[in-house]
C-alpha cells in the first residue's frame, strides 16, 4: 500500500522551485519535466 504525506511549503515560490530544480538532487535535471510552463519560468507562472 502506498503512503503519502502532505506538508505545507513554508518558503517563497522562487525558493521552492529553485530547490526542486537543483541539479545535484535531480541527476543533472533529468527528473525535471513540466506541462504548460518551462522550469525556468515556473515561479513566475505560478504567481
Amino acid at each position: 500500500m502506498a503512503y503519502t504525506k502532505i506538508h505545507a511549503i513554508t518558503v517563497t515560490v522562487d525558493k521552492a522551485v529553485a530547490y526542486i530544480c537543483n541539479p545535484d538532487k535531480t541527476d543533472e535535471s533529468i527528473y525535471i519535466s513540466s506541462y504548460a510552463c518551462a522550469p525556468e519560468t515556473a515561479a513566475i507562472d505560478f504567481k
